[in-house]
């Protein structure tokens, strides 16, 4: 009886740790394609993460049963961010080297019964950095919303 017991507790306490316990789902912006922005004077030089909530990017449902888990980039966040950044604004000698600090960064998507939607929100400010003086050019939000109609 005691060993049955002893069982049932160790059964509920392993059930209780793994339901505490989220996914996370990797995603790496060198897959993603975009179009290289030639006519710029400036390029990143650097990204900063000042988010408050740095345990990831955001949150995505998975599976038929729209399992929530957090979304985390593979590579450390600056990094990623920087590598998908330097393709898109390509750096150069000839370019004034600015630097962005990431305030927020938010991912998630909204999943009902006949759509699914999208959104993103970041918000950043741009520095730029000259005789050891960091001066910010701009503070800037963007929010963006893609909706996916699937009827069945």
């Amino acid at each position: 009886m005691k060993l049955k017991f002893t069982l049932l507790i160790v059964l509920f306490f392993s059930i209780v740790v793994n339901a505490q316990v989220r996914k996370k789902n990797k995603i790496n912006l060198e897959k993603v394609t975009i179009d290289v922005i030639d006519n710029t004077s400036f390029y990143i030089q650097k990204i900063i993460d000042n988010r408050f909530q740095k345990e990831g990017i955001g949150i995505v449902q998975k599976t038929l049963t729209n399992d929530r888990s957090i979304t985390v980039f593979e590579h450390k966040f600056e990094d990623e961010l920087l590598q998908y950044i330097s393709k898109i604004v390509i750096p150069s000698d000839l370019k004034t080297p600015l630097i962005v600090r990431v305030n927020d960064l938010l991912i998630y998507e909204e999943t009902k019964a006949f759509n699914e939607n999208g959104y993103a929100y970041v918000y950043l400010d741009v520095f730029d950095y000259k005789d050891g003086i960091h001066k910010c050019l701009g503070s800037y939000t963007a929010n963006v919303k893609n909706e996916l109609t699937q009827l069945m």
